[in-house]
Order: C-alpha cells, then structure tokens, then sequence
C-alpha cells in the first residue's frame, strides 16, 4: 500500500502567535479518514507543526477506555493501510508525522504525549485536538465519545484540549475532494479558525484543568463555506454553580439546541476536571472572555448581541 501526504495549499503568513506550535491530533475514527487528515493538512497550511497519533481502526464510542497496544488483527488497519500483523505501533511510510496505535484513542493521545512528541517535538506538545469525529457528539453522548475522552486524557496530561465533531460518514482521506467544497476541509477551516482565537488568548490557551468540546452544523447548501457558520457559545451540561451572562440570557443554550435547530452553527463548551461533563461558571466566564469577538447569539429573536 502506497501512503501519500495531501497536497498542501501555500503555507499562510505565520504570526508569531502561531510559528513554533506543536499540535497532537487523534480521533476515535482511525487515523487514515478524510476529517483528520484534512485538519492536519489545513493547520500545517496555518503554520503548526502537527504529528497524528490515532487509532489504526475505527473505535468510535470507546469513551475513556484504555489497553495495551497490540498487534494489528486480521482485519488490518482501516481502508487496508496496514495489513494484518503490523506491528502495534507504526508511522506512514511515507511521512513519519503519521502514526497509528492500535488501541484506543486514549491510548493513541497517551502514546503520542509520552513517547512521540518527544521525538517529533523535542517535547510535549502544544495543543492536544480530537477529530473532527465522524459524528456529532453533544450532551450526554459525549461520555461514550473516544473522540472527546481523546481531549479529555490530553487534559489530564497537562495539555491544552479540544475535541471537534461533526457530520459526515466513514471515508477514508484518499476520497478528500476540493479544499473548497469537501466537507471535511470546511470543517477543517472552521476548526483552524477556533484554534487561532485560542491561541492568540495568551499562552495558557484555556484554563487549568479545562478542554473545550465543539460540534460543527451539518454542512450543506446553505452551510457551505466556512463564512456561513457562527460560533456559539454553549453547554454540555448546566454548570452547577450558574453559567456567566451572555446574549442577554443568564443560561447558556443546550449543544443539542444549537446543533440541531435552524442556522449554520458551531457549538464551543468547555469542561473542566474532574467532572468533564459539565464546566463551572469561572472556567465558563474565562473561556467566553478568550473567545470575545468570535462568539456570536443564536438568531432566534430571544437573545442579543
């Protein structure tokens, strides 16, 4: 099997805010889909360095689950990129910043964190960033999401996280179509643009013991360019302790309620450590303070700029 990089668009002029950046990337999907290798491309063009380390198959809804890496199986890994009986652990042979584990996703960020970005980075890395998974993941659902328990060990590990999901099915990267059209690449630009606001808020990124969990509305017709969606700033879950006032309401809306109705929209929530599922209100105001000018309201006539 011939492994091939996607081509990438002229690198983007490099702030000093993004220039040296080391980024982790995993998904709970595998680590040859269309969605992931699109990010990678799309930040590299950015100006982040960026090494994959993910499962060698689809483990979707995994959650936090955790084993011992091991041989390939029969099957190989997805879309016949390695065959049965590679090792455990293996790179693209064409691009060592490609590897898969063949484990979980929480195992694929573990290995990545402690063993590779030494290597690839001289050190951990900057940035943990889950998916975008192949597939929404909002509320409850997201504590059987591998996708978001990927974000979530990066956050136990010290590092910045974010894990971004959306529509789509299972494809693999070899189907990618126009930078321009693909889903996958406008879910991928929409991410990048998150990222970009992250860390130009300072070099903390986000909070201590704080990840962000983000969902992207199905692209379509009338969602079809990056330009289209908002950002929202949302919950998974309702903050224990109230959430900061925001849009002329003192309750953040639902994912669910953003994602799922009318409008071309991104959900951002943050979580926090040890609960995950739900973020208290500091962490809440301090995240909506680093997004200032990107997050929007809900067109619904009940909230206001």
């Amino acid at each position: 099997m011939l492994f091939t990089k996607p081509t990438s668009a002229a690198l983007l002029f490099l702030s000093p805010c993004v220039a040296g950046l080391n980024v982790l990337l995993s998904n709970d999907d595998g680590w040859a889909t269309a969605n992931i290798r699109a990010l990678k491309q799309r930040l590299e063009d950015t100006g982040y360095k960026v090494l994959i380390s993910a499962p060698s198959d689809n483990r979707s809804g995994t959650g936090n689950s955790s084993t011992t890496p091991t041989l390939v199986g029969s099957d190989g890994c997805e879309f016949g990129t390695c065959p049965p009986g590679s090792p455990a652990v293996g790179h693209d042979p064409n691009d060592t910043s490609i590897w898969y584990v063949h484990a979980y996703p929480v195992d694929a960020v573990r290995y990545g964190i402690s063993t590779l970005a030494p290597q690839f980075f001289g050190g951990p890395p900057d940035l943990v960033l889950a998916g975008p998974n192949e597939g929404t993941n909002l509320g409850s659902v997201t504590t059987n999401s591998g996708t978001f328990g990927a974000a979530k060990e990066g956050v136990i590990e010290g590092i910045p996280s974010i894990a971004f999901s959306g529509f789509g099915s299972h494809r693999s990267y070899t189907t990618l179509g126009s930078p321009s059209t693909d889903p996958a690449y406008i879910m991928a630009d929409l991410a990048v643009e998150l990222v970009q606001q992250i860390v130009a808020s300072g070099s903390s990124f986000l909070p201590p013991k704080s990840g962000l969990n983000v969902n992207f509305a199905n692209v379509t017709a009338d969602c079809a360019t990056p330009s289209d969606f908002e950002y929202i700033f949302a919950t998974i879950n309702p903050s224990p302790d109230g959430d900061p006032c925001t849009c002329g309401a003192r309750t953040l809306p639902s994912e669910a309620s953003v994602i799922n109705g009318t409008g071309c929209y991104v959900s951002v929530s943050s979580f926090f450590l040890p609960g995950s599922f739900y973020s208290d209100k500091a962490t809440e105001t301090d995240v909506l303070a680093r997004l200032n000018g990107l997050v929007g309201c809900i067109d619904n006539g009940s909230a206001t700029v």
